[in-house]
């Protein structure tokens, strides 16, 4: 499974402000696509048979819900409060966005 790193920003910049990583987690997801954070959440999409969607929080239970498939990267929009994902799977590429609440607790 891969591990998601997190890393401060520059609010002035946007740029990264240092570095090394201030988090790294291990949230037990294989085949993991893409990953972000708000706070002290998590998503994260995994590829398969079957994509998934993970929403998490440390210490807390790990959420999962079906995905559209061929998954690759995530970005929120802070703004509307959506969830922005892309697929890259040859022959359906997407581009869609749902809202974070939907995907989490």
């Amino acid at each position: 499974s891969g591990l998601p790193y997190r890393w401060n920003l520059d609010p002035r910049t946007h740029r990264l402000s240092g570095t090394l990583p201030v988090a790294v987690l291990e949230p037990g997801v294989p085949r993991m696509q893409g990953a972000l954070s708000r706070g002290r959440e998590y998503w994260s999409n995994t590829s398969g048979p079957i994509a998934r969607i993970h929403h998490f929080e440390p210490g807390q239970r790990k959420r999962t819900y079906r995905w559209r498939y061929g998954p690759e990267d995530l970005m929120l929009n802070n703004a509307n409060d959506k969830l922005w994902a892309l697929s890259e799977h040859p022959w359906r590429r997407q581009v869609w966005c749902v809202k974070t609440s939907d995907y989490s607790p």
